[in-house]
């Protein structure tokens, strides 16, 4: 019927997969940060971003959900985050390999410094570049 009678199952088991699948790909290759290995990639990071964002999509659906004004801000600033976390991750990895830091811990500080400056760095392109573009833009497109 296009609908999930329970969302929160969906989303218990994206955040159970995650786990899962993170520390099966750390006991296997020893580090959570995985360049060369697609497959391990797809199984730690695709399968759990899939199953979040479904989860999160049959809540939206199934409840009226309310949704705080600074993430409403990072939902604006998704496509300076999409062209901008590429990079950064990058550089940051290219950091990370030279710090040569192998515990778990280390990683998950790694993954959240990243994150965070990916999106506080997508949230200052948005404001101070691709809105004042948009909106000069559009009044250019129609004077």
């Amino acid at each position: 019927k296009g609908y999930v009678v329970r969302p929160s199952l969906i989303l218990g088991a994206a955040l159970l997969v995650a786990t899962a699948a993170l520390l099966s790909v750390d006991a296997i290759y020893g580090t959570v940060i995985l360049y060369y290995q697609p497959i391990a990639r797809v199984l730690a990071i695709g399968l759990p971003s899939a199953l979040l964002i479904f989860g999160l999509l049959m809540w939206e659906r199934s409840t009226k959900a309310f949704f705080p004004k600074w993430l409403c801000k990072i939902g604006d600033a998704s496509y300076s985050l999409y062209l901008l976390h590429t990079l950064l991750i990058s550089a940051m990895g290219k950091l990370w390999q030279h710090l040569h830091t192998e515990s778990l811990a280390a990683h998950i500080a790694y993954i959240m410094a990243m994150a965070l400056t990916s999106v506080t760095l997508a949230l200052l392109n948005y404001r101070f570049f691709e809105k004042p573009f948009f909106l000069w833009y559009h009044k250019r497109l129609h004077a």
